[in-house]
């Protein structure tokens, strides 16, 4: 019965994300905002609050006392948690501040993925070669990079930095997500494949979140609908 409350809960950030979110989103924009009764303060007040809407139901299940689906669920909550520190700069900067906006996102995502792994690493769950994996998935984040640099509009040298510092934290952000989950499913059940199919679902929610949240003009919550 609690395994169906958690998978319902998924299906509700999801659908508060894509469809909720995006579909708030894409009216604001299709309207142009001039010809709608909502300032653009409103929108981006609705996106501050769609990820806290999203985690709402996961409170009660923060008292879950099963290893496994404590993971779960704390997982999630913290992926809401950071989608929610990530619309912040949305909300309290220009959207003329590209940079001061970017480089508060990277702080966010980077701080909150070394918190992550550092707790994993606290607790002993993290072991080099889980450590090795970690950064190996970082390395393959930052490779999806490589189509943007050969063909992507680089701008200046300040640009491109500043691009690839947001990947990096945010690859670090999504590796400290799965070096924090991976551990707890392996060790709670010897079912590999179910392991790998259950936290590769979990995984993808998290980075929907995520996804909606990042960007300072919601073109990525809009995106993460497609």
């Amino acid at each position: 019965m609690l395994w169906i409350a958690i998978w319902a809960w998924v299906g509700w950030v999801i659908f508060v994300t894509a469809v909720v979110q995006g579909g708030v989103l894409f009216w604001a924009w299709s309207t142009l905002l001039s010809k709608s009764s909502w300032s653009l303060n409103h929108i981006l007040s609705f996106s501050l609050a769609a990820p806290l809407l999203a985690g709402l139901p996961g409170i009660l299940l923060l008292f879950l006392r099963d290893r496994r689906q404590s993971a779960v669920v704390r997982m999630l909550m913290v992926a809401i948690l950071a989608g929610l520190l990530l619309t912040l700069p949305r909300m309290l900067l220009a959207p003329t501040a590209t940079y001061a906006a970017a480089l508060t996102r990277s702080a966010i995502s980077a701080g909150v993925g070394l918190m992550l792994w550092w707790r994993t690493g606290r607790r002993g769950a993290l072991r080099p070669r889980a450590a090795g994996h970690g950064g190996l998935l970082l390395l393959i984040a930052l490779l999806l990079l490589l189509p943007w640099l050969r063909l992507g509009a680089l701008g200046d040298g300040l640009d491109t930095l500043v691009a690839l510092m947001q990947a990096g934290s945010l690859a670090l952000l999504l590796a400290g997500l799965a070096a924090y989950l991976i551990p707890y499913l392996h060790a709670t059940s010897p079912d590999y494949n179910a392991n790998v199919w259950m936290g590769g679902v979990l995984l993808a929610t998290a980075g929907f979140v995520i996804a909606g949240s990042w960007g300072q003009m919601d073109t990525q919550a809009l995106l993460a609908g497609v």
